[in-house]
């Protein structure tokens, strides 16, 4: 932004116009008085000149520009080569039954949904991939459910689950991630919760949570 020239100012009367102007932004209607009036102030006027580039594509997004006077133009450039997965019917031999009008009418509705707009060329279908999953049955112990078994006030409990390094099934202790003080150590077998994750912690191993409260897995047969 090295053809931005920020310019300085805080009078009252600019304040004024600067408060007049977030008056006008759409996402501001709501906003009470006091809320424009400390946005006002933390508004930094800017001018560019004809050409110039403001911001780029990529480039961290701290920052909200409100157009007082002139017009800007926003070009976006979509990722070179991406795959976009639709489904498709098939009969009972696996064969594709929709037509080729039915596919591109998919394709459109799903590109449209994935990139928030549709193509402006015409769409031509080159080549088509397709897959066929099986459900493979499953061992008799693994459709076995999980029996879980509180054990005290602190989210923690125990769960019936198989453990590879003992090759057989194990209790495990059920913990809760957020429930986890920096510092701690926690001993396999144990499977920690999180709302985004789940860790799986095998007998042998143990976790440690550092300072930051990221999760420090380590294999203890190996130090031994």
């Amino acid at each position: 932004m090295s053809e931005v020239q920020q310019l300085s100012g805080g009078t009252s009367d600019e304040l004024r116009k600067r408060f007049q102007i977030l008056e006008r932004v759409a996402i501001f209607f709501t906003l009470p008085d006091n809320i424009l009036h400390a946005l006002a102030r933390r508004l930094a006027p800017a001018s560019a000149t004809k050409g110039s580039v403001v911001v780029h594509q990529g480039d961290p997004g701290d920052t909200m520009f409100v157009v007082e006077s002139g017009r800007c133009e926003v070009y976006v450039e979509e990722s070179p080569g991406h795959t976009i997965t639709i489904a498709l019917t098939c009969d009972e031999d696996g064969r594709i039954t929709a037509s080729l009008d039915d596919i591109g009418s998919a394709f459109t509705q799903e590109y449209a949904k994935t990139f928030g707009h549709e193509m402006d060329e015409e769409i031509e279908i080159v080549s088509l991939r397709a897959t066929l999953r099986t459900p493979l049955p499953r061992r008799a112990s693994e459709q076995r459910p999980m029996t879980v078994t509180s054990t005290n006030a602190r989210d923690e409990s125990t769960g019936d689950a198989y453990s590879f390094t003992r090759g057989e099934r194990a209790r495990f202790r059920i913990l809760q991630r957020d429930g986890l003080e920096p510092g701690t150590t926690v001993v396999g077998p144990a499977i920690i919760l999180e709302e985004t994750a789940t860790t799986y912690l095998d007998a042998d191993f143990e976790a440690v949570v550092d300072v930051a409260g990221s999760l420090l897995i380590t294999d203890t047969r190996e130090q031994s």
